[in-house]
C-alpha cells in the first residue's frame, strides 16, 4: 500500500509537488481548499438530475394518459348501459342530460381529458345506440338532438371549467 504524501501542513503560499498534486487529484479536489469540487463531479450530478427529471415527466404522462383511458371507458360502458336500459322508452330523450351529472364526477375524478373524450364517446354512444334509427349516427329527434347537443355543451365546459387538469385520485 503506498502512501500519500502529507497535505495537512501545506499552507496557502507554499509550492506544491506533482505527489501533492496527484494526491489532491485523488482526493477528487483540484485545489487545496476542501469546498472546491472537480467540474466534472458537478457535471455528472447536473446529469443525473436531468435523468431523474425526465424518468419522473414520463411516468407522470403515463399515469395521466391511463387516467384519461379509465375514465373514458367508464364513460363509454355508462353510456353503453343507460342506452340498453333506455332504449325505447319516452324518458329516453332526457338521458344526455341526466348523463351530464356523471361526466362530471368522472371528469372531477380523473381529469380534464378524461371528462372530454368521455363526453364525446358517450354521444357518439348515444346517437347509435339510443336513438333511432338505431345503428345510425342520424337523429331523427329534435329533442333528442337538442339534449345531446346540451350534453356535448355542458360536458366538455364543465369539463374544463371544475375538473382539476390532471386526475390521479390523489396521487399527488
Amino acid at each position: 500500500m503506498t502512501r500519500s504524501p502529507d497535505l495537512s501542513r501545506l499552507a496557502v503560499d507554499d509550492p506544491i509537488t506533482r505527489s501533492q498534486v496527484t494526491a489532491l487529484r485523488s482526493l477528487g479536489q483540484l485545489s487545496i481548499f476542501p469546498t472546491s469540487t472537480l467540474s466534472f463531479v458537478i457535471l455528472r450530478v447536473g446529469d443525473m438530475r436531468k435523468i431523474n427529471l425526465k424518468t419522473q415527466y414520463r411516468q407522470i404522462r403515463r399515469l395521466q394518459f391511463i387516467d384519461t383511458l379509465i375514465g373514458a371507458v367508464l364513460c363509454a360502458i355508462a353510456a353503453l348501459g343507460v342506452s340498453a336500459v333506455a332504449a325505447g322508452h319516452k324518458w329516453g330523450v332526457a338521458v344526455p342530460l341526466v348523463f351530464t351529472a356523471l361526466l362530471l364526477l368522472i371528469s372531477s375524478l380523473y381529469g380534464t381529458r378524461a371528462g372530454v373524450f368521455g363526453t364525446v364517446l358517450a354521444a357518439i354512444i348515444f346517437a347509435a345506440f339510443l336513438f333511432s334509427p338505431l345503428g345510425s349516427f342520424h337523429i331523427g329527434s329534435e329533442a333528442a338532438k337538442g339534449n345531446l347537443a346540451w350534453m356535448l355543451l355542458l360536458g366538455i365546459s364543465f369539463s374544463f371549467l371544475f375538473a382539476p387538469p390532471t386526475g390521479g385520485l390523489g396521487r399527488h
